[in-house]
């Protein structure tokens, strides 16, 4: 059996025995294990407190108006329109990144969709920004939804399609470059990046990162593809590990201090490790 195909059926047993108060209690937990100085309790105070400066009545009413688009594909862009997982889960990522308690930083967010991930950090006190594919390469329900998102947090983007080799056209550097549920590698198409292009890109990137500066990426899953390291190959795994910290799909990597911050994962611990964000099929949210 797959190491996919376990965690399935083992999250399939979780929602046959365990209560949904338990499994939503795991699910965070979870989620904060990595977070330091951040708790379940920083956790919703932080999210209640966003939500009292946002206008979430009007992003409930987006959410009720596509809710038949989720209904026809659960994973389209529609489903970030659900605050309570979307906003927390977000939260948590710029946790992991110590947001939560660093003086203020420049973030690019590449491939930032709906503008989670962006928000939080301006309410961090950070100067952030967005890069994402230009709109006419969007579905219509991206389009739709981005374009409301954007409304209601009041954040912009610069279009770009992301190519290895291929500046951003960004003046200045960035303390953190970050990439969350990564599509712009041409996840599940013919031509999905393998190891030299991923090796050109993360030189690219890191020129664009301030010394001590830092890229997190978090892959989408490929199992068709990757049947044992489900997000990329032996080789690209090799080389990821080479350069930073590999955490099944997470990938970090420092500036300047790759080498002695982490030493190569030569148990492979990527395959068999805990997952960094639970699929939002295997707990509920709240």
């Amino acid at each position: 059996m797959s190491s996919g195909t376990k965690s399935t059926a083992i999250a399939s047993l979780a929602k046959s025995i365990v209560p949904q108060f338990f499994r939503t209690r795991l699910h965070w937990s979870r989620l904060l294990t990595d977070c330091p100085n951040f708790n379940r309790s920083r956790l919703e105070a932080t999210f209640e407190t966003i939500c009292s400066r946002v206008d979430i009545g009007q992003i409930r009413d987006l959410y009720l108006q596509y809710s038949h688009a989720i209904d026809d594909d659960p994973a389209c862009a529609a489903k970030y329109l659900d605050h309570q997982y979307w906003l927390r889960v977000n939260i948590v990522r710029a946790a992991r990144l110590k947001l939560h308690d660093s003086a203020p930083k420049r973030i690019l967010d590449l491939g930032c969709g709906p503008g989670w991930f962006l928000h939080v950090c301006r309410h961090f006190g950070h100067d952030a920004m967005g890069l994402d594919v230009p709109v006419e390469s969007m579905t219509e329900i991206e389009k739709k939804v981005y374009a409301s998102m954007a409304e209601v947090l009041c954040w912009h983007k610069k279009e770009l399609r992301i190519q290895p080799a291929s500046p951003f056209n960004i003046k200045g550097t960035f303390d953190h470059i970050t990439g969350f549920m990564v599509c712009f590698n041409n996840h599940r198409q013919e031509s999905e990046w393998s190891k030299e292009e991923w090796k050109t890109f993360v030189e690219r990137v890191l020129t664009q990162l301030n010394a001590g500066g830092s890229l997190w990426l978090e892959l989408n899953p490929n199992p068709p593809r990757y049947p044992r390291l489900i997000y990329y190959d032996p080789d690209t795994h090799e080389y990821f590990n080479s350069i930073g910290r590999v955490s099944r799909n997470v990938i970090h990597i420092l500036k300047d201090s790759q080498q002695a911050s982490y030493p190569p994962d030569r148990k492979n611990r990527t395959s068999t490790s805990r997952r960094p964000y639970p699929s939002k099929s295997d707990f509920p949210r709240h």
